[in-house]
């Protein structure tokens, strides 16, 4: 009988893990397909993904999104205030009452997450950027990283050369901690 339940045991305890490794990798494959969406519709100024309802703004420089990031509060293209182009943006938490250690956890599991992104065999590879570093305007940028799709040795489109994805950790002073996912050109 002892042998029985030892077996059961172990029989549930392999289908619990084939089970959690399924859904990681159904979840895995939706967050990938979602970005690969977004990456398709990087030539068009991510006109594509405008659902049309301007969001909350008068001057039509922000959008809802007809794409959304799993694990992320909402996203929505906006208008760089310099160039003038739509970017994607997802948030995925801000709070002024959460201490900085989640949203260090969370910076990291986002981190790992883009770092493991593959669109059709291209993965994504670290881009080094200076772009926050200067302070001034950018003083609320904790820490930030950044990818574009790995060219060399492949045959990828100049079109998508420029595609970047931005992780960025944020200190918005008085208003709290945010971490957001940032698509752009730069």
């Amino acid at each position: 009988m002892k042998a029985i339940i030892k077996i059961n045991r172990f029989v549930l305890l392999v289908l619990s893990l084939v089970f959690s490794a399924t859904v990681q990798a159904q979840a895995g494959k939706e967050l990938n397909d979602q970005f690969l969406k977004i990456m398709e519709s990087f030539p068009s100024g991510f006109a594509t993904l405008k659902n049309g309802v301007p969001k909350y703004d008068i001057k039509n420089n922000k959008f809802y999104s007809k794409v959304n990031i799993s694990g992320t509060k909402y996203c929505f293209l906006e208008k760089d205030y310099k160039s003038g182009k739509l970017e994607f943006l997802a948030n995925i938490e801000s709070d002024d009452d959460l201490p900085s250690s989640v949203f260090d956890k969370i910076y990291a599991e986002w981190k790992a997450k883009i770092a493991s992104l593959d669109f059709n065999g291209v993965p994504l590879v670290p881009y080094k950027n200076t772009k926050y570093d200067n302070g001034g305007e950018y003083e609320m940028y904790v820490k930030g990283d950044a990818w574009r799709l790995k060219t060399e040795g492949l045959s990828i489109d100049k079109k998508y050369f420029n595609f970047t994805i931005r992780l960025e950790y944020l200190d918005l002073e008085q208003g709290g901690l945010m971490v957001r996912i940032l698509i752009t050109d730069n």
